[in-house]
């Protein structure tokens, strides 16, 4: 009994320790979203959360969310579709303007957008052709 009763003990603090160590793991790790979800104001900047259109798309790709963050140096983008969020690759930022790439169905397309103020315009291009991206920032209300 003594010997199940140690056995049960030690599993359990083998478990918490485990835990602990996970949660923490978890809890370091942020994504694109996150991070813009915790400073969501940004006067001005790229930084942040922006409703976009695209003309002349696709219709499930002609509206979405495109979350622009920044940790430290770098940039991360994710954009927001119904059904799924795509990551952005070889971002890059000059001032106002950013540059990024976007892997859509297997079709890389190379997206470049200005921030002025709340309203950010650009396009995105591929082999299929160009089109022209407007949108504005989400400010919570």
């Amino acid at each position: 009994m003594k010997n199940a009763l140690k056995k049960i003990a030690y599993g359990f603090l083998v478990l918490t320790f485990f835990s602990v160590n996970m949660i923490q793991a978890s809890s370091e790790q942020t994504n694109s979203i996150d991070i813009a979800f915790q400073n969501p104001m940004v006067a001005d900047g790229l930084v942040g959360i922006w409703k976009y259109k695209v003309v002349s798309a696709p219709p499930e790709y002609s509206s979405g969310v495109i979350v622009i963050s920044q940790k430290d140096e770098a940039y991360g983008v994710e954009v927001e579709l119904s059904g799924a969020t795509l990551k952005g690759y070889n971002v890059q930022v000059d001032g106002e303007k950013i540059t990024f790439d976007v892997n859509v169905e297997g079709t890389v397309f190379s997206v470049v957008l200005t921030a002025e103020g709340d309203t950010i315009s650009g396009e995105s291009s591929s082999y299929d052709g160009t089109y022209q991206i407007t949108g504005s920032r989400i400010t919570p209300k």
